[in-house]
């Protein structure tokens, strides 16, 4: 029998396949910018290291873990929590891609 803590450790750590795709998501939304957290496209309408779009934004709200919940959309400049918005989404819409 594996132990519990064991399970939940393995279960939280994130799949380094998943990191690999999502710096490979930044590195194409953003150019290779040097500074990925201030991109900005789409006339405006995406921001940071993803490119997320207010609605994009909005309908991961509900997948996010409680602490994630309620922060502006602007955070979206922030790699760790736009990061946390796709998981959130893929959730939403792809489960099977996590």
């Amino acid at each position: 029998m594996i132990p519990a803590i064991l399970i939940a450790i393995v279960c939280a750590a994130p799949a380094p396949d998943l990191d690999r795709l999502l710096d490979a998501i930044q590195a194409v939304e953003t150019g290779g910018m040097a500074d990925p957290d201030r991109a900005t496209g789409d006339q405006g309408r995406s921001i940071g290291a993803y490119q997320i779009q207010r609605g994009y934004w909005q309908d991961a709200q509900p997948y996010l873990p409680r602490v994630a919940r309620g922060r502006p959309y602007q955070d979206c400049r922030d790699k760790a929590y736009a990061r946390e918005i796709v998981k959130a989404y893929w959730r939403r819409y792809c489960r099977r891609a996590l």
